[in-house]
């Protein structure tokens, strides 16, 4: 069976396959999905949508979430994604994410 995260707005109510998103950043009230075809920005929290993701999430600071599937290479500060963008991290969250990255790669994380 499929997981998605079901958005609901004023505007509109969807579901965001758990496969499709490249990361999750919670910014002020607004939590924002990336999916490598469309951003999704509302107003929920970060941990109500924690329960929905499996393994190969990692949390890399407590308001950014990101796909280990999705990342193409963790390398000077930044994670690198399919899409082409770029996260730029702070030295103590880089090191654990580039370590949660190469085990990832290495299967180690199963």
């Amino acid at each position: 069976m499929e997981k998605y995260i079901p958005i609901i707005t004023k505007q509109y109510s969807c579901k965001v396959s758990v496969d499709d998103i490249v990361y999750i950043r919670q910014h002020e009230k607004k939590l924002n999905i990336v999916t490598e075809a469309e951003s999704y920005s509302y107003y929920e929290k970060m941990d109500n949508v924690i329960d929905c993701l499996d393994d190969r999430f990692y949390r890399v600071m407590k308001r950014l979430v990101v796909n280990l599937d999705k990342v193409t290479m963790v390398r000077e500060q930044q994670i690198h994604f399919d899409n082409g963008e770029e996260i730029y991290l702070g030295k103590d969250n880089y090191i654990k994410a580039k370590q949660r990255y190469t085990a990832h790669l290495r299967g180690l994380d199963k």
